[in-house]
């Protein structure tokens, strides 16, 4: 069982906002922030980059999103 944070994280690399990823998801935004600050927290690293409200992946965040689509 793929663990929903994973699930979310996916999700936003997929939209790039964490609107739309609480929409698709039917969660609150704060849910989706509180996952990806769960993540980041619990692997010790940083997920995405916000330049100009657009959201890029770190070097790190592309690395996760490749393991959780294997899990998925």
């Amino acid at each position: 069982m793929v663990d929903t944070k994973l699930l979310t994280f996916v999700k936003l690399c997929e939209t790039k906002s964490f609107t739309k990823t609480a929409e698709q998801l039917y969660i609150t935004q704060p849910s989706v922030t509180n996952h990806i600050k769960s993540l980041e927290k619990n692997h010790n690293i940083k997920l995405f980059v916000s330049n100009d409200k657009n959201l890029e992946l770190t070097e790190q965040g592309k690395i996760l999103y490749d393991y959780a689509m294997e899990l998925i």
